[in-house]
């Protein structure tokens, strides 16, 4: 069995984190705008370029 579906899973959700925390509070002035920048970054399909980029900056030796 593979170790690389639970591997990419945990990189998503280091991606997922720090999107989070990295984008404002949706109830912060503008409302609107930081709602949607919310809606636009955190939906589902949106993690596979920066889970490829970790897993490569790994491989290659550099720190994440």
């Amino acid at each position: 069995m593979s170790s690389l579906g639970p591997y990419l899973i945990s990189l998503a959700g280091r991606v997922e984190t720090r999107l989070a925390t990295a984008l404002p509070d949706p109830a912060a002035p503008p409302e609107g705008v930081h709602g949607a920048m919310r809606h636009a970054l955190l939906g589902e399909g949106k993690r596979l370029r920066p889970v490829l980029l970790l897993a490569v900056a790994e491989m290659l030796g550099r720190a994440s």
